[in-house]
């Protein structure tokens, strides 16, 4: 019998052990998300996982420990038992590792069957491939309404209850515990309106298929939407826009004049919260990160998910206090943390009243917010102020609810409190989170022609919901269906990559724009759109045309941008619809009417509440001149004598100089900008990457051009108002009667001799050049010295030379340009050196 080839033996083994971790891993974190996840399902689920940034430690935490670990330890006990065996007797090792390879297959099999029917994978499938028209049926377009705001306008303060339902009241309050743990939630229930009408029990908000998770929540009760998006576009972490073809609550209010904020104590880019707040309403951003920069927090502060809510509430009097003080209505939204699964976060408050950890937390989340509550309603704006409870989804704790009846209706929390209008009926009302849109503005005193916005009711009103009309049963096997109303809404884009071009025309006032090495697109491309606005004026669209060299190139009109402030988007649209956004940039768009870098960073110097960041990429220092230096030294950078290649960066707030540069290494900077916005800076020389980012929220604003790369952020706007480069490496610099200016290189020696006091330059074997070198020159200059030109004389073999009487030039350390000129007048940088002439010896060169 033939023999098996040792290496293919041993290939074969750690195949067979990597088959056999992959089948354990999949098992145990079939089993770990099933049993966390209650009732999880495939919408939910997908979502989350392109939403990942942000994501608890804890939860992280949990899935190495549940998943990994056990895993690991499996591939290392079959290891052990494969040593042990195969020492015995080989031919045992064979058949124990083909048993191995069945048990894996095997194992992998029923786990995958498992969660496929578990999460009803083919009924989803199914569904999201029939299409339905009942959600564009159905929908009023908030945007077609004349809301009528009352002349006084009610300030709102709108709290998103992590996880609550009316569910955990007792079951004489209408919950389905036999004891209460929300006892003061409760209490606010009965003394506030949940529309249970004339009925002594809680009410509370069905909540639909695509409403289920946290960011569902939030946009179904802002928008009155369930949020569907598509496999294909799924994609939050790199969109840069959040369904822009609808209007949010955030956005009639901010239409209104409200003055808005966000305020949650975890990272607000998880789920897309920050992109969906920020683009619909202009929400100010308080999140950890905020809280950390604004010292809200203690140093180094992180639980859970960030910071508890012992602190958020707090942090939430010192927002309401700020926009109290204002002249604005305001809406400050809140989204607490505490009762996340699984079983909650136990803060210092916390009791230990229940035997079960969740109760616990359920119970103090509930006596916060009630405490929250009542310190509201001493305040001078409470009497104008209506405020929302609302939980944002069920909870989905794998074991919380397992004793509650099937036949219990499971329902969100809800309660206004401080309402500006009475129910038309005194009747029960059957409602879904959808229904809180419309009923938060009437709460306010909105008067809503139709009563219904979105897909939801008045619950004010006498018109019926959608649940009352078509029940439950029927909303959720419709929402389960592909939508393409809701495609259109959404208005996917994905950010890319591709490089830009941009050349202003003085004469006619146009960009001439050119966008070239599209990446990422996996699509076939029907088009490439630019988009052109400015504050208060329309956008204005221009098709690119697309070129021989396969570039798209578009001349666009920007005389009507005041001071050629604006926005610029370009987007590459593909066959399938889908979008995917190439450029973004926003100030002035006259890009290559830029003035020179000193009349640049004469501007700079008078700003006084902007952020200055700069970032090198490849040589910032051949073409850096003296009054170039005096400009950056003038913002209060100090590491700006950089060397050939250097990366350096800076950053320059109202309040701090933030700088560092190297020259054999790329450099890093995570931060924030004083309002709270994570800041992301790298630069790195030739030798290590040649290129540089300024990243604000994930979007990169630098030209990730050769030379120094500027982003200039307004921080009482809260946006980038300019973003700039210079090539400081070469051809920023024109000299008279010189037509342009490139770098050379060349054998060049600089030594002080003092027994004349003289300098000697002696340069030899200049490098390759356009045509024959005609003259060269020396540039000397020190400190605040202008810089003085001193010729070299042609020797024999393409040698140049001078000495220079070093009583005529600056004293101190000297900084020297050797510069050559050819005969189609092009000049060239041929070295820079730098340093004191007592420490240089002559050296004479071969």
């Amino acid at each position: 019998m033939r023999r098996t080839h040792p290496i293919l033996r041993v290939l074969f083994s750690m195949l067979t052990i990597i088959l056999l971790f992959i089948s354990a891993l999949c098992a145990f974190a079939v089993n770990w998300a099933l049993s966390t996840w209650a009732n999880l399902r495939m919408d939910e689920l997908l979502f989350t996982l392109s939403t990942l940034t942000g994501t608890g430690g804890e939860m992280v935490y949990n899935c190495i420990l549940n998943c990994i670990v056990p895993a690991a330890v499996v591939a290392l006990l079959a290891i052990v038992i494969a040593v042990i065996v195969g020492n015995k007797k080989s031919v045992l090792l064979g058949r124990l590792l083909i048993i191995y390879a069945a048990l894996a297959l095997a194992v992998l099999s029923i786990s995958v069957g498992v969660f496929w029917n578990s999460l009803d994978i083919s009924e989803y499938i199914v569904a999201a491939s029939t299409p339905s028209d009942y959600i564009e049926e159905n929908y009023v377009d908030p945007a077609e309404v004349s809301l009528t705001f009352p002349e006084k306008k009610r300030n709102l303060i709108y709290i998103f209850l992590e996880s609550t339902e009316i569910t955990f009241a007792d079951i004489e309050s209408g919950g389905a515990f036999p004891e209460n743990v929300i006892p003061e939630l409760t209490e606010i229930a009965v003394s506030g309106e949940d529309f249970s009408g004339s009925d002594s029990s809680l009410n509370g908000a069905y909540v639909p298929v695509s409403c289920t998770w946290t960011m569902a929540g939030m946009f179904a009760q802002t928008s009155g939407l369930p949020l569907k998006i598509s496999i294909g576009a799924n994609d939050m972490i790199y969109q840069d826009s959040f369904f822009s073809g609808i209007t949010t609550l955030g956005d009639i209010l901010e239409s209104e004049g409200y003055n808005q904020t966000l305020l949650i104590g975890s990272d607000a880019a998880f789920g897309g919260r920050e992109l969906y707040f920020t683009e619909h309403g202009g929400y100010k951003i308080s999140d950890y990160q905020y809280a950390v920069s604004k010292n809200y927090i203690p140093q180094n502060h992180y639980v859970w998910w960030g910071y508890e809510d012992l602190y958020l509430f707090e942090n939430a009097k010192i927002e309401l206090a700020e926009l109290a003080s204002g002249d604005e209505p305001f809406n400050l939204t809140i989204l607490t943390v505490d009762t996340h699964f699984e079983d909650g976060f136990i803060c210092s408050r916390c009791g230990d009243a229940f035997p079960d950890q969740y109760s616990n937390v359920y119970s103090c989340s509930s006596l916060q917010v009630s405490e929250f509550i009542k310190w509201v309603q001493q305040q001078p704006f409470y009497e104008n102020t209506t405020i929302i409870l609302a939980g944002d989804h069920l909870t989905m704790d794998s074991d919380y609810c397992a004793d509650v009846s099937a036949d219990y209706e499971r329902k969100a929390y809800t309660v206004v409190i401080n309402s500006a209008v009475s129910p038309a009926s005194s009747e029960h009302r059957a409602y879904t989170t959808l229904d809180l849109f419309a009923t938060t503005l009437a709460a306010m005193g909105v008067d809503i022609p139709g009563d219904r916005l979105g897909l939801g009711t008045n619950l004010y009103s006498s018109t019926p919901t959608l649940a009352e009309r078509d029940g439950m049963n029927i909303i959720n096997s419709e929402f389960e269906k592909n939508s393409p109303f809701m495609e259109k809404l959404a208005s996917v884009r994905i950010n890319t990559y591709a490089s830009s071009e941009i050349d202003y025309i003085n004469e006619t006032g146009q960009i001439r724009l050119r966008i070239y090495d599209l990446q990422d697109i996996p699509e076939a491309l029907s088009s490439v759109r630019a988009e052109i606005w400015g504050d208060g004026t329309d956008v204005f669209a221009y098709d690119m045309e697309l070129q021989p060299d396969g570039s798209y190139a578009a001349y666009a009109d920007i005389s009507f941008l005041p001071d050629r402030y604006g926005y610029l988007r370009v987007y590459a649209v593909c066959e399938s619809g889908a979008e995917y956004s190439l450029e973004y940039l926003s100030g002035d768009l006259a890009i290559a009417d830029r003035p020179d870098l000193d009349e640049y960073l004469a501007e700079l110097a008078e700003l006084d509440h902007h952020t200055i960041i700069i970032a090198a990429r490849d040589d910032a220092s051949s073409q850096l001149t003296y009054s170039n230096r005096a400009g950056l030294r003038a913002l209060g950078l100090e590491s700006v004598d950089l060397g050939f290649r250097d990366s350096y960066y800076a950053v320059v707030s109202p309040d701090a100089v933030i700088e560092e540069c190297s020259g054999d290494s790329s450099l890093m900077y995570n931060g924030c900008l004083p309002d709270g916005k994570s800041l992301y800076v790298f630069s790195s020389g030739y030798s290590y990457g040649n290129s540089c980012s300024i990243m604000i929220d994930d979007i990169d604003y630098a030209d990730n051009s050769r030379g120094l790369n500027f982003v200039i952020y307004d921080n009482e706007s809260h946006r980038v108002v300019d973003r700039s480069s210079f090539d400081t490496y070469g051809g920023v610099r024109t000299l008279p009667g010189v037509q342009d200016f490139m770098v050379s290189s060349a054998d060049s020696c600089v030594g002080y001799l003092p027994e004349i006091d003289s300098l000697m330059i002696h340069v030899s074997n200049i490098g390759d050049t356009k045509s024959e070198i005609t003259s060269v020159s020396a540039e000397i200059w020190s400190g605040t010295q202008e810089k003085q030109f001193f010729p070299l004389c042609q020797g024999a073999g393409g040698v140049w030379y001078t000495i220079i009487d070093a009583t005529i030039i600056p004293s101190g350390n000297l900084q020297i340009n050797i510069n050559a000129v050819d005969s189609g007048a092009i000049q060239y940088l041929l070295c820079y050196i730098s340093g004191c002439p007592d420490d240089w010896k002559y050296l004479t060169a071969e």
